[in-house]
């Protein structure tokens, strides 16, 4: 039984790494979208949205949504 130990300690660690990422997500998004829409350079949203993989109204939703969690802790 301990040599299963191992690999599902493994498993396990790196699942709560991609919790802990994943927590993070949003606001490391955010931070990245509001300095990617800084002058000088400023991007598009259509542009942002691309290299993100999502739509322009999905990006900007879930700017929403980051926002009014920020605002809520």
């Amino acid at each position: 039984m301990a040599k299963n130990s191992a690999p599902q300690d493994r498993k396990r660690s790196d699942l709560t790494a991609l919790a802990e990422e994943s927590r993070t997500f949003p606001e490391r998004r955010r931070a990245a979208v509001l300095r990617a829409r800084e002058e000088p350079g400023k991007l598009t949203w259509r542009e942002i949205a691309a290299l993100l993989d999502m739509t322009e109204a999905g990006l900007r939703k879930a700017m929403n949504a980051d926002s009014s969690e920020l605002s809520n802790t």
